[in-house]
């Protein structure tokens, strides 16, 4: 009876030790702290519900301008709720059709017209979720036009006195109408900005520079340069009027020198005998004693210390008593 009496008081605390083990073990829990009520589901691995997505805070690119050839940098931000890391993917559009689609920041894009649309769309995800994309628009840049070639009329032996044109060729990327801007300087003082310049007043070994940009409405194109030195011009001789006495035949020519070379020297080409001509002065001076009858022709120049010079052709009629009637050159210079 005893022993009977120790089995039942065993198996009972046995039975006693079991459910006080019971009772001791933790309350199963799910995302966070929250004790898990036997009536919610349980959450597997890798179910995207979990967690907050990740936010896009800044979403800019560098340069801001998109330049056919050129890298553009992106330059992106965001912060996660469960401060897991994050991952970005670009995807860069032209006129609506996907140019590329990568997790790297930067694109080159190689055709390019200034009317395009480009397109950025940023995603960013922490590997269970991803944030709402943003989006911005990329300005297509102006790209500056190129000066090719640039042309002067006369090209060389330019002279004060003579008219220069200027002719510039140009090229732009972006097919703008293009317009050019002039600039003329004379010794490096700026006295002109029209496509033409009248070289009216210079002088041999005035320096001459022409510079010239081409502009499409935004930006100008790098300048190029014409520079030349002005040449000499060959002084040039007119008639003053006959000056006779007592039967000398006299005739009084002047030199005018645009280069202001004050050393002219005048000088008899061609003349019937006896005719001579004053180097400095400019007078002629022929006596037509015993000269035959009818006409003379004579020609007189002029030169300047660069030894250019120029002539004028005229004709003296001798009369049947021997007294010369002239015929008085025109007050221009001969051909």
């Amino acid at each position: 009876m005893h022993e009977r009496i120790r089995v039942h008081a065993a198996w009972l605390a046995a039975l006693l030790s079991l459910a006080l083990a019971c009772g001791s073990e933790e309350t199963p829990t799910g995302v966070g702290s929250r004790p898990m009520n036997a009536s919610e589901p349980v959450a597997e691995v890798g179910d995207l519900s979990l967690g907050s997505p990740p936010v896009i805070d800044r979403l800019e690119i560098s340069p801001e301008e998109v330049v056919v050839g050129r890298e553009i940098r992106v330059i992106a931000e965001a912060s996660d709720p469960d401060g897991g890391p994050i991952r970005f993917e670009f995807v860069w559009t032209r006129n609506g059709e996907e140019v590329q689609r990568s997790s790297r920041p930067a694109v080159t894009f190689y055709e390019l017209e200034k009317s395009d649309s480009v397109a950025l769309e940023a995603i960013a995800t922490d590997g269970r979720n991803q944030s709402s994309p943003v989006r911005l628009r990329a300005r297509v840049g102006n790209r500056k036009p190129t000066l090719t070639k640039l042309e002067i009329e006369p090209p060389s032996d330019l002279r004060a006195g003579m008219k220069v044109t200027a002719t510039p060729y140009a090229e732009d990327p972006d097919n703008d109408r293009l317009s050019f801007e002039y600039s003329w300087r004379v010794n490096g003082v700026e006295k002109g900005t029209e496509r033409s310049f009248d070289t009216t007043g210079l002088r041999r070994g005035d320096e001459l520079l022409l510079r010239v940009k081409a502009l499409d409405g935004e930006t100008t194109s790098s300048p190029h340069e014409v520079a030349v030195k002005l040449g000499n011009t060959p002084p040039t001789i007119r008639s003053a009027g006959e000056k006779p006495v007592a039967g000398l035949y006299r005739h009084q020519f002047v030199g005018d020198d645009i280069d202001g070379d004050r050393n002219l020297r005048f000088f008899l080409e061609k003349g019937p005998t006896g005719m001579t001509m004053d180097a400095i002065t400019g007078m002629l001076s022929w006596k037509p004693e015993g000269a035959t009858a009818g006409r003379h022709d004579v020609v007189v120049g002029v030169r300047d210390s660069n030894g250019d010079g120029s002539t004028f052709s005229f004709a003296v009629n001798v009369a049947n008593e021997t007294q010369p009637a002239g015929e008085s050159p025109p007050a221009a210079q001969a051909p």
